[in-house]
């Protein structure tokens, strides 16, 4: 599916910010697409426009082997799943300022991710060209990804 400039702005322009305190323990569940919030509330690296618009991600991609394990156990999960079935993935994406830090991952289900990358990209692209502030697309992100999909 591809979000369509309506939607995005919509979804942008009705989110308000409502941050949760990071904890993760047993007991994180997904609910359907979305992370757990409790468990996954989301957190933000950076608001500054050149390094999201001016800046590769490559350099702040790297999540731990360690945290990536601690994730997938907060979950309930194994760290061993089959390729392609999970990956470990930022809420508010890196794209977006997003953190490497436990309360921005989850394990993402495919395909899902694919939905989501592809809304990465034009929320980035929208951010980048002056159409949506930085902030507005992190809080929808943070608050419900899919909304734009559906």
């Amino acid at each position: 599916m591809r979000p369509t400039t309506g939607l995005v702005a919509l979804a942008i322009l009705s989110l308000a910010w409502s941050p949760a305190a990071p904890t993760k323990g047993d007991g994180c569940k997904t609910v359907g697409l979305l992370p757990d919030p409790a468990c996954t509330p989301g957190a933000i690296a950076t608001t500054d426009l050149r390094v999201v618009c001016r800046t590769s991600t490559r350099g702040r991609r790297h999540v731990s082997r360690d945290l990536r394990r601690r994730v997938f156990a907060a979950y309930g999960l194994s760290p061993d799943q089959p390729p392609g079935a999970y990956e470990i993935d930022h809420l508010i994406p890196l794209e977006l300022g997003g953190s490497n830090s436990i309360g921005n991952l989850w394990p993402e289900a495919a395909p899902a991710f694919h939905d989501k990358d592809r809304l990465e990209d034009a929320l980035h692209h929208r951010v980048c060209s002056g159409r949506t502030t930085l902030e507005a697309a992190q809080r929808m992100m943070a608050n419900d990804w899919t909304a734009p999909l559906q």
